[in-house]
């Protein structure tokens, strides 16, 4: 081995981690360590692989496997993929590599009239250069399209990947048979070709199934959560009752306790004023807004954040929309709300939420101190009566709304934008 092809290994493992790095989250801080350590190994095992001659199938297993398990201490912990799925795609990676070497193969056959054993002669930078940008492009394109899917749950996890993995077996074998200079070469190259079409609709087929895994576990959480919307709200509507009754006996209440006082009987008045204040008391700090399933999570939750000694500042400003929409618009709500109490700074606690419609739509502010140092847009606690429904069930009810979810963090507070903009 010579220095040209230690120098190639090494620029190909700094690719590869380059690649790598743009699907799976790397902690910043140890970003450098992960580069210096996978380009070791890596490179240490290519060159040792071209000095004892390994066969090409098992050597593209201990690359897969050498990159899966490198990742694990340099990942960033609160945006964690899938384990699975990085698996999944490290071997996407190496399958693809095999594609810019066919796609290369087919340039020199028909422009150079070069044939694989032939190619092999070629200057190895040249081949290098040119089969890793075809390989480079793909890889990129295929982290960019499913970095949204990375942290999501597929109960064919297992499916796929045994799949893929028969798929890469077969494409490292054909791939050989080429290199070997197989009479055939040129229908191998098309067969694998073929099988490298097959396995971009598989993955796409895999993300797919991801997110629309997700979708349903979401909205199995929104049915759920709307069940106790609507109790609330039923319950909330109850309680409306109680206190129009209370107001409407007001009157007669306070001539009680004038006629009370006018006998000198203290204590009958210091009594019926106590049962008067108990009985109010046991009613939330009531949120008019028109709507009941918005007022009653608005109250419940405003209670709620108060009983935590929470500061809670509230506005709204709403014109008017359908039944369903209301709904939705409470559903947002609870989850904001739940999510910014419980992720409230422990110094300060103080949360800003507004409500503001206009002719472009609705939309929903909350603002609350947090002790976060950067953004977690993952799915909250499930628990479906007590904590919020996760940053991306919002997102899926704003996009039902043609709308869109965006946070931010900012000088110790979370922001978070919900926008509705249609069909309310």
């Amino acid at each position: 081995m010579n220095w040209m092809d230690l120098s190639i290994n090494l620029i190909e493992s700094i690719l590869f981690a380059w690649l790598i790095s743009r699907f799976v989250d790397i902690d910043k801080e140890k970003k450098i360590y992960f580069y210096i350590v996978y380009c070791f190994v890596i490179t240490l095992e290519t060159s040792i692989s071209n000095f004892i001659t390994i066969y090409d199938g098992l050597y593209t297993w201990i690359f897969v496997f050498l990159s899966y398990f490198i990742l694990f201490p340099f990942q960033d912990n609160e945006n964690r993929a899938n384990p699975l799925t990085n698996f999944i795609f490290i071997i996407i990676l190496d399958t693809l590599l095999s594609a810019g070497n066919e796609i290369l193969f087919l340039l020199f056959y028909y422009f150079k009239k070069i044939t694989p054993d032939q190619f092999i002669t070629l200057p190895i930078l040249s081949r290098f250069l040119i089969s890793r940008f075809f390989f480079s492009v793909s890889v990129y394109v295929t982290a960019k399209y499913s970095q949204k899917y990375k942290t999501l749950e597929n109960k064919y996890n297992f499916l796929f990947l045994f799949v893929f993995s028969l798929m890469l077996i077969a494409t490292t074998l054909i791939e050989k048979e080429i290199v070997l200079g197989n009479p055939y070469f040129l229908l191998l190259i098309y067969i694998n070709l073929t099988l490298f079409v097959v396995i971009f609709v598989l993955y796409y087929l895999f993300c797919k199934s991801s997110y629309d895994n997700f979708q349903l576990t979401e909205n199995k959480i929104l049915s759920a959560q709307l069940q106790n919307i609507q109790a609330v709200t039923e319950e909330f509507k109850d309680k409306e009752k109680t206190i129009r009754t209370m107001k409407h006996d007001l009157k007669n209440q306070l001539i009680a306790i004038d006629g009370y006082l006018k006998t000198g009987d203290i204590e009958k008045c210091r009594e019926q004023i106590q049962n008067d204040l108990s009985m109010i008391e046991k009613f939330p700090a009531v949120t008019y807004t028109g709507k009941p399933a918005v007022d009653a999570i608005l109250s419940s939750k405003i209670m709620y954040a108060r009983n935590k000694e929470i500061s809670v500042t509230s506005v709204t400003e709403i014109q008017d929309f359908s039944q369903e929409t209301e709904y939705d618009v409470a559903l947002i709500l609870g989850n904001l709300l739940d999510n910014a109490i419980e992720n409230i700074s422990a110094d300060k606690k103080e949360i800003v939420l507004k409500i503001s419609q206009r002719e472009s739509g609705l939309e929903i502010n909350v603002k609350n101190t947090t002790d976060a140092k950067k953004l977690d847009l993952k799915t909250q606690k499930r628990d479906t009566e007590n904590h919020g429904l996760g940053l991306n069930s919002v997102k899926l009810l704003c996009e039902k709304h043609d709308g869109f979810l965006a946070v931010d963090l900012y000088e110790r507070y979370f922001y978070a934008t919900a926008v509705l903009k249609k069909n309310l």
